[in-house]
């Protein structure tokens, strides 16, 4: 029976009054994640976003094209590879401009995981500065990259900005959810890292991952999560996805992944070669 390697990830965010933090909940557990609030009236708004697959050897690169982010944005950056190491092989994220401008926006790890020969990081850069504005037209489109300490045979990034989002990172820490697992499903297989408590007006972001990609298609469970951003190539399918619930209340993403029952699969014991 064919085997399905399922990845799913969680990055929430809660808000932030007048700068008083709210106590955590038992629900919340391995902290280190974005907690995204609201630094603005008008609130968090998804922006700019893009993705790249099907790229090979140290680096991973993608620019904001066709336009730029707002300045003061919040990027989330999300890298996967494959590769038989079982750790995180992402020397550093930077970011420059098209021209080879170096931007200097630090970018900080907030979720990594890894499972069937395929891994998993997410990393964000909040108050994102030192580029053109998008309605310059400069030449000198936002680029952000992950440069990696060994060769990948398949990689690629997603990314997303977000406006009205905390300037101060470290401000903005909160709780994060992952999971990963194989499915002996020849049709169908559900990603489900579990739910975590999200303040009402603040961001909830979801990435799922699924190998192989030979899929026929996938959604999200209907959790008032909207897609952000997909991309695939032969070997493996992502997508990110994002809510901004109106009240405090745990949100709990579910992605349904549909699979050609003719294609074999791969797992934690049999990676993808």
């Amino acid at each position: 029976m064919a085997r399905r390697t399922k990845m799913a990830g969680l990055i929430g965010a809660a808000l932030l009054a007048a700068g008083c933090r709210e106590a955590m909940s038992p629900e919340r557990r391995a902290p280190g994640a974005p907690l995204l609030d609201v630094a603005a009236a008008s609130g968090i708004a998804l922006d700019q976003h893009n993705s790249a697959s099907g790229e090979h050897g140290t680096l991973l690169t993608k620019g904001f094209n066709p336009t730029n982010p707002q300045l003061g944005d919040a990027i989330v950056a999300t890298f996967f590879w494959r590769s038989s190491t079982t750790t995180n092989i992402i020397d550093s994220v930077v970011d420059r401009q098209s021209n080879l401008t170096r931007i200097g926006n630090t970018y900080h790890l907030v979720r990594f995981i890894n499972a069937g020969g395929v891994s998993m990081a997410t990393y964000v850069a909040t108050n994102v500065q030192n580029f053109p504005s998008p309605n310059q037209d400069t030449g000198g489109l936002l680029v952000v990259q992950a440069f990696l300490s060994e060769s990948v045979s398949d990689g690629g990034l997603i990314f997303s900005a977000f406006s009205g989002v905390q300037a101060d990172f470290f401000q903005a820490l909160g709780d994060s959810r992952s999971a990963s697992g194989v499915s002996t499903t020849q049709t169908q297989t559900v990603a489900h890292p579990g739910p975590i408590t999200v303040n009402g007006g603040a961001l909830a972001f979801g990435v799922t991952l699924s190998i192989p990609s030979a899929s026929v298609g996938m959604f999200p469970q209907a959790e008032a999560f909207q897609r952000i951003e997909g991309t695939s190539d032969v070997m493996m399918a992502v997508e990110t996805d994002y809510a901004l619930p109106d009240a405090t209340r745990p949100v709990d993403p579910q992605w349904t992944w549909f699979y050609d029952s003719q294609t074999s699969g791969c797992s934690p014991s049999t990676p993808c070669t």
